[in-house]
């Protein structure tokens, strides 16, 4: 058995995707928790339509953290705006987890255009995920052992970016064995580019990774960045 969490924030128009996904997967031994963050359109509505357990939430690393203390299993954290594509996706990811004995594991995360300069960006994201020597995480979906998650105290809820990559490098100070499972992959709306656009958000991402190699811990609001301000 899995916890699925799910940080939303007026996630109306994403989550039906998502939650749909879910259940077409051949894996069925889940339990759905959203963690949500006090929605002003229909996200809760459509969360119970679909069985899922609702919690209050709040920014993602609360959200996550609020989601994770309601799960009674091993944790698998998913971005509302993402889609299980492959009906196949949880059952062969979760096998590959358990034939590794890992304790820490992500995927690739594709685009859901065809645009040349999205799906460029998205490749250097997951190349970057992939080879980074600081260990990060693609924050979108991922699996943590629950008894893991609680040792290291969860998210940091002070960071204002990376939070995920916090998350893992915390992990394996605790010998967690982690790794980046390039042969699965999930896909991801492209709003975010879509509304900053491929440079300025190349930028962000550049300026943030550069600031956490000098001093790790985000702590202070580098950009804007609005949870829940990225529809489209």
């Amino acid at each position: 058995m899995i916890s699925i969490v799910i940080p939303t924030l007026n996630e109306g128009r994403y989550l039906p995707k998502l939650l749909g996904s879910i259940k077409k997967q051949t894996y069925k031994d889940y339990e759905l928790i959203v963690s949500d963050n006090f929605s002003k359109d229909n996200t809760r509505r459509i969360a119970k339509k679909y069985g899922c357990r609702v919690v209050d939430g709040g920014l993602p690393g609360k959200a996550r953290n609020n989601g994770a203390k309601a799960a009674k299993y091993d944790l698998v954290f998913i971005d509302a705006d993402i889609v299980l594509a492959d009906k196949s996706f949880l059952k062969i990811f979760l096998e590959k987890i358990k034939k590794e004995n890992l304790d820490i594991a992500t995927c690739k995360v594709l685009p859901d255009s065809g645009r040349p300069d999205y799906r460029f960006y998205y490749f250097l994201k997951n190349w970057f995920n992939k080879n980074n020597p600081m260990r990060h995480i693609s924050g979108q979906c991922f699996f943590i052992k629950k008894e893991l998650f609680e040792s290291i105290g969860g998210y940091d809820e002070t960071l204002q970016l990376g939070e995920e990559h916090d998350l893992v490098r915390r992990g394996l100070k605790h010998k967690a064995r982690y790794k980046f499972l390039a042969g699965h992959s999930v896909i991801n709306s492209t709003r975010r580019l879509e509304k900053e656009g491929f440079f300025r958000l190349l930028f962000k991402s550049a300026c943030s990774e550069l600031y956490a190699v000098f001093f790790r811990k985000i702590k202070r609001k580098l950009f804007d960045y609005e949870f829940g301000n990225y529809q489209k």
